[in-house]
């Protein structure tokens, strides 16, 4: 099996998720589905509907291109098809308004459990119903129903690690010794005007003093999983910085290394600590491991 985590935007906040890649066949005990509705559709259209499967458990269902009014409730879901949305309301295109009557299909990302062989799903949307079997959703494939205006493609199952209006972002994850996955990733806290100030504009603004409102700025945070649960964040840096891209390793002690990229004066320069313990983790000081003029980032573990 392989792990990987990686961000994903969600709304209007990046979350940090982690997914597993397991071997192919069935019977599966998770199994991922992205269904996409409302693929053509020339205007908003409510696709309310429903998931259900007498050889399978619906574990969870998250949304896809959700936007407020559209919402999920236990095996069943809210929504429609929506214009599309343009980076400032698209005011510096010269065909904007044809972009904006364009309509973009919404979805749902299905997790399945104790699927069995032969397992057969059912969605009801209000614009049709249509089933499928989860071994004939293969990666790489997408199947089309309802004269292509629904689909169903295979995404590796998933679990969300965060959830907070917050952005998480970049992380990076390392395996230690005794099997515990370690996660490190920065958490960026937006100002309390930043949905207002980053809503659709209707015209250029005449004033921009208010876009110089102050953000709550970045901050280093590392979490384990071991055991079947994640620990609560563990805070490697203060929150307020601006930091960049951090990386993670053990090394032959045992000891979990964190590095990143901090700015202090316009300059960034490479920074690191050291966890060590398991019960009772340690934190050592921060390390410095360059200082010099000009921008230290985008280093890698080898």
């Amino acid at each position: 099996m392989v792990v990987m985590v990686f961000p994903v935007k969600l709304f209007r906040s990046a979350l940090v998720t982690a997914i597993l890649f397991a071997p192919l066949g069935f019977a599966q005990s998770s199994f991922g589905v992205r269904i996409l509705l409302g693929a053509g559709d020339q205007q908003n259209t409510r696709w309310d509907g429903s998931i259900s499967s007498s050889d399978a458990t619906v574990a969870r269902l998250e949304p896809w291109r959700f936007e407020a009014a559209d919402s999920i409730s236990g095996s069943t879901w809210k929504m429609s098809t929506h214009p599309i949305k343009l980076f400032l309301g698209g005011i510096f295109l010269a065909n904007a308004s044809k972009a904006k009557s364009l309509v973009i299909a919404n979805g749902v990302i299905v997790q399945l459990s104790d699927v069995r062989e032969g397992a057969q799903v059912s969605i009801t949307t209000a614009e049709g119903n249509f089933s499928f079997r989860p071994s004939d959703i293969v990666y790489g494939s997408a199947k089309s129903f309802l004269n292509g205006r629904a689909q169903v493609e295979r995404v590796p199952p998933a679990t969300q690690i965060t959830k907070s209006p917050d952005e998480q972002d970049y992380p990076a994850s390392a395996v230690d010794h005794d099997g515990a996955v370690w996660v490190a990733y920065v958490e960026f806290r937006h100002s309390q005007d930043h949905d207002r100030l980053r809503a659709n504009m209707t015209a250029p603004p005449n004033n921009f003093e208010q876009y110089r409102t102050r953000t709550g700025g970045d901050q280093i945070l590392v979490r384990r999983f071991a055991g079947g649960v994640w620990s609560e964040p563990i805070e490697i840096t203060p929150a307020g910085l601006d930091l960049y891209r951090p990386s993670i390793a053990i090394d032959g002690k045992n000891r979990l290394w964190v590095f990143w990229s901090q700015n202090e004066k316009s300059n960034f320069d490479v920074h690191a600590r050291v966890i060590e313990g398991r019960r009772d983790l340690c934190l050592t000081s921060k390390r410095q491991f360059v200082q010099r003029s000009g921008e230290d980032f985008n280093f890698q573990r080898e």
